[in-house]
């Protein structure tokens, strides 16, 4: 179903420029450009009586390089009642299901690949006539690469049977030092065994997706354009 307003309203073209909290579903790699600590709900009212929340909390963690993010997903149904073979009443039952998310992002490299360097050497770096102890030569992957993992637990109420699993989520983003406004991202979501009720094993909603965006901004307005490709499993 995804999660928030901003992703669904972007058609879910939002791997290249998660950010936040929303980041622990959608990329957590997106959770590294967190500055500060962050919340967000959302709640969807679905037909057939079905109900959609998400909420998400992020902050960054300086001791451990990184942003960490806890986040919550519940599909509920309201009251359905509970017959058996024989059509008679045994009451009534509500199933839901629930995804508790555990998230870290953490960024790999920064725009100055020189920058150690210059910590190194002070003010020796730049003596006049002398040339720096490196050449200022940017590969073409320089720039700030972002890396995030996800571990969530998935369980599934049905009223008579229940059904738990562990899946995993990630992804990766890159930021060229060059093309400071393109964004170029993969990532991986609900990969995992599938929820088995009884003896057979339902499937978890696994996909796969490759991103890109180009963040245009000037003093009063930006334009974000994103595309991504998801491949589901």
């Amino acid at each position: 179903i995804g999660a928030g307003a901003r992703a669904l309203g972007m058609g879910e073209a939002l791997s290249a420029v998660a950010e936040g909290p929303e980041a622990a579903y959608w990329n957590p790699a997106g959770l590294a450009r967190s500055k500060r600590l962050e919340f967000t709900y959302a709640r969807a009212e679905i037909p057939a009586g079905l109900h959609h929340d998400f909420g998400a909390v992020s902050s960054p963690v300086p001791l451990l390089r990184g942003t960490f993010a806890f986040a919550f997903t519940r599909l509920s149904s309201e009251k359905l009642e509970m017959t058996d073979a024989s059509n008679r009443s045994h009451g009534s039952f509500a199933p839901h299901s629930e995804v508790f998310s555990f998230a870290y992002g953490h960024e790999f490299a920064d725009d100055d690949p020189l920058g150690d360097a210059r910590d190194s050497f002070r003010e020796n770096w730049n003596l006049p006539h002398v040339e720096g102890p490196l050449i200022d030569e940017r590969e073409p992957w320089t720039g700030r690469i972002g890396g995030g993992l996800a571990i969530k637990v998935v369980q599934e109420d049905l009223g008579t049977r229940k059904a738990s699993v562990v899946a995993f989520d990630g992804g990766g983003t890159f930021r060229p030092v060059d093309l400071r406004k393109l964004i170029v991202a993969g990532a991986f979501r609900h990969v995992g065994p599938g929820l088995r009720f009884i003896s057979e094993s339902a499937p978890l909603p696994s996909e796969l997706a490759v991103s890109a965006a180009y963040d245009l901004r000037a003093e009063d307005w930006r334009l974000l354009p994103a595309l991504e490709v998801d491949a589901p499993y």
